[in-house]
């Protein structure tokens, strides 16, 4: 007696379908390459004791430090201060970085990044601050190249370690830019302390520590993964049916 079927479409179907979900991904994965830089899900957690290419804007005046983080076995954070003063080398708040977290942010299915903050002044004479990420791109042909995300997160004294997430579908253009173009070809992200949604930090004293920067999937990115987790838990099922 023939078995009846639980399944939607035959078993050739299916199969034309997992191969389409093989290439798409791959497809992906060529794209994510040829960025040379930002990856999906990439992560700087500063535990090796380096400080992940993050400098700061002007060269031979120090730059950001990798501190221990007493309180967790193996865990250490990027730490860096602003000093305030009008224009002086490290009056603002803000790390650069020129490597890794460049490229097709779009093509690499890039809509958030997650971060780990702390606002380490010990005293009074250290503000409040308020994070936000920029942006920018040499290649771009609109404006200013750069963006801003809108949305900036209060990190104050004693409020200890937060988790902060910047949507990057929600980005403040600066002098007219356009954000798509930006962001698939940025060739700068920064960190930044900015009470307004400006590309440059403000001016003041403060005591930055980040850790665990994160690239985050957009929903469709993960979804499609997951798809392809279900396919082939759905093509193992139907063998077994099968057989």
């Amino acid at each position: 007696m023939t078995k009846p079927s639980i399944y939607l479409i035959d078993k050739v179907t299916f199969l034309s379908l997992l191969r389409c979900w093989v290439h798409v991904t791959l497809i992906n994965l060529s794209l994510t390459a040829i960025g040379l830089g930002i990856e999906l899900g990439q992560i700087d957690d500063f535990d090796a004791g380096v400080s992940a290419n993050w400098i700061w804007g002007r060269d031979g005046f120090g730059g950001p430090v990798v501190v221990a983080d007493p309180s967790v076995s193996e865990n250490a954070y990027l730490e860096t201060e602003s000093f305030g003063g009008e224009d002086a080398p490290g009056s603002r708040m803000a790390l650069i970085n020129r490597e890794q977290w460049t490229g097709d942010f779009l093509a690499a299915g890039v809509s958030a990044i997650r971060l780990e903050a702390f606002n380490g002044g010990p005293n009074f004479a250290f503000q409040d601050m308020t994070i936000r990420l920029g942006f920018s791109s040499e290649l771009a042909s609109t404006g200013s190249g750069r963006v801003v995300t809108s949305q900036g997160f209060p990190v104050n004294r004693d409020d200890g370690w937060q988790q902060l997430e910047f949507d990057l579908n929600d980005l403040t253009p600066i002098a007219g830019s356009d954000p798509v173009e930006v962001m698939r070809s940025v060739s700068e992200m920064r960190i930044i302390s900015a009470e307004d949604p400006l590309f440059i930090g403000d001016q003041f004293i403060a005591r930055l520590g980040v850790d665990s920067i994160t690239a985050v999937p957009e929903p469709s990115a993960a979804s499609h993964w997951l798809g392809g987790v279900i396919a082939m838990f759905l093509w193992f099922r139907l063998q077994r049916v099968s057989g």
